[in-house]
């Protein structure tokens, strides 16, 4: 019964820290993605060469503080 105790502690724990994972602060830099129709509408930033979601940033501090080069197709 302890053992069942502490292994559901840990799994609350693990999914704890993935929903409220910190979002990144800190600026990319650029935004690439395809946003012509049909494409799938997809954005994504551009961080030392490789992509990362836009979900992953705080968008309210990234608009704030960052310039970023616009590379999104239309």
């Amino acid at each position: 019964m302890k053992y069942i105790i502490i292994i559901v502690v840990a799994v609350i724990g693990i999914a704890a820290y993935v929903v409220f994972q910190p979002k990144l602060q800190e600026c990319p830099d650029a935004i690439s993605g395809n946003l012509m129709p049909g494409a799938g509408g997809k954005a994504y930033y551009l961080k030392n060469g490789e992509a990362r979601k836009v979900s992953d940033y705080d968008q309210e501090w990234v608009r704030a503080n960052c310039k970023i080069e616009d590379k999104r197709v239309y």
